[in-house]
Formats: structure tokens, C-alpha cells, sequence
């Protein structure tokens, strides 16, 4: 992130330095790899900790064990493809592109495609020990203790909800530099 404002992050656009531009783009480029793939070892480290808690090993497979697995899997499978969309995206047409100028990715498109995806699965990530506890035999005060624990998951939604309303307005203005770092922050 320090790296990002040495080379023109945080600076309006027409401020900044076109080989500066260039070099901000490519540490953003590599920035969105990292911390998608940091975000899926995160959610997966909840949802296995999920498995653990409400998942007995005697068990059968219940609502709540599909649910795990469908998070697990769909934030696996979503950042397999998000990984391999941003670094194939460049491959034949990059260096053309980046003669003229020119970006490869549409990276309004990319973050508004990835936040509307981490809000759908903070959201699944949320649902899912509530639901377990619902089903527990215990009374209901205790039941909403327990969920009071869980409730704090609610700041991540918040968070993705809050970056989302910042980027759906500002997605596609020119001031790219400093839009990226202020998504950056709220992640």
C-alpha cells in the first residue's frame, strides 16, 4: 500500500506522472491478485471454523453442512476465476495496449464484479451460524447470546456494503488513482 503512494495513489490522476500511472496500475494489478486470494484464506478459515463448531463428527449432512461447502466451494471457484481473468486478461493484447496507453482489464468492472461478490458471500458467511444456532436445543435468551457472538460477522457486510456504495458511483470517473486507494482502505 506505501508502495501504491510513492507511485501516484492517493494524487488525482492528471497529477501524476505517466510512468508513474503505468507502474501504480501493475502494483494495483498484483495488489488484487494478492488480497483476493488472502480474502478467500480468510472466508475459508470462518467457514471450516463453522464446520467445526456446528458440524458433529457423527453427523449426517444437514442444511447447515451443504451450506458450509457451497461457501467454501463457491469462494474457491470464484477465486480461481478472478485470479486467472485478471492475469490472462493481458496476455496477447498487453503489450499493444500498454504502447498506446491503453488498459487490458476494465478494472471498474472487476472490483464492482468482486464487491458484489464478497458482499453475496459475507452475506452466506453470516446466515450460516444463525441458522445453526436456531437449531439448537437450548433456551431462546441463550440462543440470542450465542448469536450476539456471531453478530459481530455483521461489520464485514457492513464493510463490503460500504465499499460497494463508494464504488458503484464512482466506478468509471478518470480519477482512478484515488478511487482504487480509498476501495483499497475500505476492503
Amino acid at each position: 500500500m506505501s508502495k501504491a503512494l510513492d507511485y501516484g495513489g492517493g494524487v488525482d490522476l492528471w497529477n501524476v506522472p505517466e510512468t508513474q500511472y503505468w507502474r501504480f496500475a501493475k502494483l494495483f494489478h498484483d495488489m488484487e491478485i494478492v488480497a483476493r486470494i488472502a480474502i478467500f484464506f480468510t472466508k475459508a478459515s470462518v467457514v471450516l471454523l463453522y464446520y467445526r463448531i456446528f458440524i458433529p463428527d457423527s453427523s449426517r449432512r444437514t442444511g447447515v453442512w451443504w451450506a458450509i461447502w457451497f461457501v467454501f466451494w463457491w469462494n474457491l471457484l470464484y477465486t480461481v476465476a478472478l485470479v486467472l481473468a485478471v492475469t490472462t486478461n493481458c496476455v496477447r493484447k498487453g503489450a499493444k495496449l500498454a504502447a498506446k496507453g491503453q488498459e487490458c482489464v476494465k478494472q471498474p468492472v472487476v472490483v464492482l464484479g468482486a464487491t458484489v461478490i464478497n458482499v453475496v458471500s459475507d452475506l452466506m458467511i453470516l446466515i450460516i451460524p444463525i441458522v445453526a444456532i436456531w437449531g439448537l436445543q437450548m433456551g431462546k435468551k441463550k440462543k440470542l447470546r450465542v448469536l450476539a457472538v456471531f453478530a459481530v460477522g455483521l461489520m464485514a457486510v457492513l464493510a463490503s456494503v460500504a465499499r460497494l456504495g463508494y464504488l458503484i458511483p464512482n466506478a468509471s470517473r478518470p480519477n482512478q488513482s484515488v478511487i482504487v486507494m480509498v476501495l483499497t482502505m475500505l476492503k
